[in-house]
């Protein structure tokens, strides 16, 4: 009996001894993941990359830049309206008319993947671009357009990586559905609508 006993408190130790190193590894590994989001904030400039002709595979660039407000949110700024619906699919009326309302800023929430921490990796979530106000088929409406996320992906879900010995930042968003007032109109192949930003700090 003594000896069953003199068993259950060896293994009851050990068991805590594990705890122990498992949570200060997971410290450890929080301080740098830490590190690294305070790192990210901060000014950025680079280029947009989007998808010119897909069935060729062309790629086309325009200069861009974006920040980092905070470790948590991402803006996304003078984004041509026009390049993100360049590959709008089932409503050629309201294509034009989103086209011709100029340039957005996008904002979009950044969630960090901890399982990772050299690059840091992020999850976006975008913010849906709103346009009000604007003129379709005769009519002023309020036109939506969503991203493809986590939490809705079809296989394209919006990211970000940030590596913090270089300052670069490489982010994808993926617009999904165009909404005119609450009725989907059109939609986006997420792969041939991809926009993606690549650039370093300032």
């Amino acid at each position: 009996m003594l000896g069953c006993m003199a068993a259950f408190m060896m293994t009851s130790c050990l068991k805590d001894d594990n705890s122990d190193e498992k949570e200060k590894e997971w410290e450890e590994w929080q301080k740098k993941v830490d590190t690294e989001r305070r790192a990210m904030v901060g000014d950025y400039s680079g280029f947009m990359y989007y998808n010119f002709d897909i069935t060729k595979q062309q790629r086309d660039s325009v200069a861009m830049s974006w920040s980092a407000a905070s470790d948590t949110t991402i803006v996304f700024k003078n984004v041509p309206l026009q390049l993100v619906v360049n590959k709008m699919v089932g409503n050629d009326e309201l294509k034009e008319a989103i086209a011709a309302q100029g340039t957005v800023d996008i904002m979009a929430m950044a969630y960090v993947n901890y399982q990772y921490y050299s690059p840091i990796q992020m999850y976006l979530f975008p913010d849906p671009i709103v346009i009000k106000d604007i003129l379709v088929g005769g009519q002023k409406v309020k036109v939506s357009i969503t991203f493809d996320t986590y939490d809705t992906s079809t296989g394209y879900p919006s990211y970000a990586k940030f590596m913090m010995s270089t300052g670069e930042m490489v982010a994808s968003l993926y617009p999904k559905d165009v909404y005119v007032n609450n009725d989907r109109k059109a939609y986006f192949s997420p792969l041939a609508a991809s926009m993606q930003w690549y650039g370093k700090r300032r």
